[in-house]
């Protein structure tokens, strides 16, 4: 417990502490790694450089604090430090390149990068760049930002970087309480939402087995895969599209796909649903910035997890009703005994696991595309992850640049063989629709 001396000395030294949010607390035991290359990438110095600017122009700037762990809580970091702490926050790699020097040298994937960002030494910085000879990565807290932020934050300190730019475009303070300030701006306006969102009964996952599977003892390690594809298996999906589900998005198809992928695989999900990521900065009053964690999973769960119709259907509904809004607020009620049984992980765990599935597509990344990359767009690689939660949980990201799309999926190697995550991948990027067709001539798992 912090001592009246203590306070004072801190607020001597210009630093604040914030408590951090039901929202956020519940992710503050998550990591997101991600990865763009090759690309003529900037120095670390650079790099540094472009974070001092934005020091500058916005030293609040949330991906500028620390994070106490113990407390837990969000610490301002004070003026006369913010430059020593900048320079902290980048991670010099330029020792390793994506691509080899020599024939004979070993590959630096970019999964292992990710990896090993993934597994890098907690500290009390929430966002920290690795820069490599040819590649750029990110490693922040989910707690901190999500894959929203990320996607605006990330490609312009790069830019900045290169160009020596001051990073105005995200030097903006970010709107102050935005779950309470949705939920006001959603429901006050309309106080009759209210019982909309209520009639909506939310999906839950199916109870546990009453005789589960033989347990085992288990430790968590970090799985990553990852495959593109490119324009030609685009097409084949379009012409899909066109003629079995007509009138419903690309990223609904790509989601049934990927289901798809995995129960033609060896790894049927467990569950009939599947967890989706949705971003609500919608239910924000109009030109709100919020540079944070506002995208929650939500679970929904169609008759048919591999039909794109039944997906858009279950996924319009609860947004229409702003079902994910009152998920984060039921979620962000009771984050402190969430958090305290999220904060270890099991021990233990069935040992034939079927996977838990969350699906997360992060956009067209326009802003990544302007950057200055090397080689072809089929050698280019943007590879992102989190943690993937439960000893069971798959988790599948879904990212669209340069004309093609790249494939992520995170897990833990303790319970499924990467060998075999991968192959489900590869089914999803080079047969994807014969997945689909394969799926829809035999019933559902249960």
């Amino acid at each position: 417990m912090a001592t009246a001396e203590n306070r004072s000395i801190a607020r001597r030294r210009g630093v604040r502490r914030i408590p951090i949010s039901g929202r956020d607390l519940i992710c503050l035991h998550m990591r997101t790694v991600a990865y763009l290359g090759p690309i003529e990438a900037p120095s670390p110095d650079q790099v540094r450089g472009a974070l001092r600017r934005l020091a500058e122009l916005q030293p609040g700037h949330r991906i500028l604090r620390r994070v106490d762990r113990a407390k837990p809580r969000w610490l301002t970091v004070p003026a006369a430090e913010l430059g020593r702490h900048c320079d902290g926050m980048v991670i010099d790699l330029t020792d390793q390149a994506a691509v080899p020097v020599t024939t004979d040298a070993p590959a630096v994937t970019p999964e292992a990068i990710v990896a090993r960002l993934y597994n890098w030494p907690v500290t009390d910085l929430p966002f920290q760049i690795a820069v490599g000879a040819d590649f750029c990565a990110l490693l922040v807290d989910h707690a901190c930002i999500d894959g929203l932020s990320i996607n605006e934050i990330w490609p312009e300190l790069i830019r900045c970087a290169i160009s020596g730019e001051d990073p105005t475009a995200i030097a903006k303070p970010s709107i102050r309480f935005p779950l309470v300030r949705a939920l006001d701006n959603y429901y006050r306006r309309k106080p009759k939402r209210l019982l909309e969102t209520l009639r909506v009964p939310a999906a839950a996952p199916p109870a546990e087995a009453a005789q589960p599977g033989p347990l085992v003892e288990w430790h968590q390690e970090f799985g990553v895969v990852s495959v593109r594809f490119g324009k030609d298996v685009l097409a084949e999906i379009r012409d899909w599209r066109l003629a079995n589900a007509k009138g419903i998005t690309r990223t609904m198809v790509l989601f049934a796909a990927a289901r798809a992928a995995l129960e033609t695989s060896e790894l049927p999900p467990l569950r009939p649903g599947v967890n989706i990521s949705v971003d609500m900065r919608k239910y924000l009053p109009q030109g709100a910035v919020l540079y944070g964690n506002f995208a929650p999973s939500i679970y929904v769960c169609p008759a048919d997890g591999c039909d794109p119709a039944q997906l858009n259907a279950v996924i319009d509904e609860v947004m229409s009703v702003a079902r994910p809004l009152a998920t984060m607020a039921l979620v962000a009620s009771t984050a402190k005994r969430r958090y305290r049984r999220t904060a270890q992980p099991p021990t233990l765990a069935e040992s034939t696991a079927r996977p838990a599935l969350s699906l997360i597509h992060c956009g067209r990344l326009k802003a990544f595309e302007k950057l200055p990359w090397k080689g072809s767009p089929a050698d280019r690689r943007y590879v992102i992850g989190s943690t993937p939660g439960d000893p069971d949980g798959i988790s599948v990201f879904i990212s669209e640049i340069h004309g093609g799309v790249d494939v992520t999926a995170t897990f833990n190697a303790s319970t499924f063989d990467p060998a075999v995550v991968r192959a489900a991948l590869e089914i999803l990027a080079t047969e994807p629709t014969r997945a689909l067709d394969a799926r829809r001539q035999v019933p559902s798992q249960p």
